[in-house]
């Protein structure tokens, strides 16, 4: 007999990300780990779990499972302050992965219709992620959205994203999807 526990999606993400971090670590690539939320354009949350210059010890580890879902998301502002970091870097090759549960949203991200807001929204984000190309950076988003074919491709472009159907095959695609984007 066996029993089934189902996990939420946040813990999903976050074992994703300790396998995806011990595997770069192991083949020695600079990576950092970065989560955001909003409430608002005033209430925008960016939280450093790992700084690419940081090791990955049991101090930057122990960070991952303070990681909460929480309220919105303005990817805009999360990939612009992203970017500005990334830019810093000496590196030749820029990786920037998103990892998405859904549209870019928060109260009032361009209007107060929510119509408009979403087509704000989407705009600001696919304008980061140009601003982002521009710097040098290879923008990739892995979402669990299953709608994100409505809008995805407008934002990343026709091969620079994945849809994942189940969210339990995200640590092993996530690995898999790193070493395909950097060979």
């Amino acid at each position: 007999e066996s029993i089934y526990v189902e996990k939420r999606i946040i813990d999903v993400e976050k074992e994703a990300l300790c396998v995806l971090s011990s595997v770069l670590d192991i083949i020695g690539d600079t990576f950092g780990i970065f989560s955001f939320f909003s409430m608002g354009r005033n209430r925008i949350f960016y939280n450093i779990i790992k700084d690419f210059y940081e090791e990955w010890h049991p101090e930057t580890q122990g960070r991952i499972p303070g990681i909460v879902g929480k309220a919105s998301n303005r990817d805009g502002c999360a990939i612009r302050h992203t970017v500005s970091r990334l830019l810093t870097l000496p590196h030749k090759t820029k990786l920037f992965i998103l990892l998405s549960d859904g549209i870019p949203a928060d109260l009032h991200y361009g209007s107060t219709s929510s119509g408009e807001t979403n087509v704000y929204a989407i705009e600001d984000t696919r304008r980061a992620i140009i601003e982002a190309r521009q710097g040098g950076i290879v923008p990739y988003c892995i979402t669990i959205d299953h709608r994100a074919k409505e809008y995805i491709p407008r934002l990343y472009g026709d091969f620079n994203y994945a849809i994942i159907n189940d969210v339990i095959q995200l640590p092993q695609k996530l690995t898999k999807l790193y070493i395909k984007l950097t060979k």
